[in-house]
C-alpha cells in the first residue's frame, strides 16, 4: 500500500509535464519505472548486504547514465528547435525587411 501511495504520488507531480509536447515527457514514468523496479527487486530476491550494495551501486550508475543521457537528449532536441525558430523568424524578418523597401521605392 505505501509503495503504491508513493508511485500514484509521484505519477500525479509528474502528470503536468505529459500534458505538453515535451521532449522529456517519458521521463516520469522510466522514474516510476525504475523506482518500482528496484522496490520489487529488494523485496522479492533479497541477497547479502555486500551483493544487495554492489546491485544497488550498479543499478544507480546505470540509471544516472541513463538519466543524464535522455537529459541530454532533451536539451539537444530544444537546442534545435531554437535554432529552427530562430532561422524561421531570421529569414521572415528578411523578407519583411525587402518587401518594405520594395513599397518605399515604389
Amino acid at each position: 500500500m505505501l509503495v503504491r501511495n508513493f508511485l500514484l504520488g509521484w505519477s500525479n507531480s509528474f502528470h503536468y509535464i505529459t500534458k505538453f509536447n515535451c521532449p522529456m515527457k517519458s521521463l516520469p514514468g522510466i522514474l516510476i519505472g525504475l523506482a518500482a523496479g528496484a522496490v520489487l527487486g529488494l523485496l522479492l530476491a533479497p541477497a547479502s548486504g555486500k551483493k544487495t550494495r554492489k546491485r544497488i551501486n550498479h543499478e544507480s550508475e546505470s540509471f544516472f547514465k541513463s538519466l543524464q543521457d535522455q537529459l541530454q537528449e532533451g536539451l539537444e532536441s530544444i537546442k534545435d528547435q531554437y535554432n529552427d525558430t530562430l532561422e524561421s523568424a531570421g529569414s521572415t524578418t528578411k523578407d519583411a525587411v525587402k518587401s518594405a523597401k520594395r513599397r518605399a521605392n515604389f
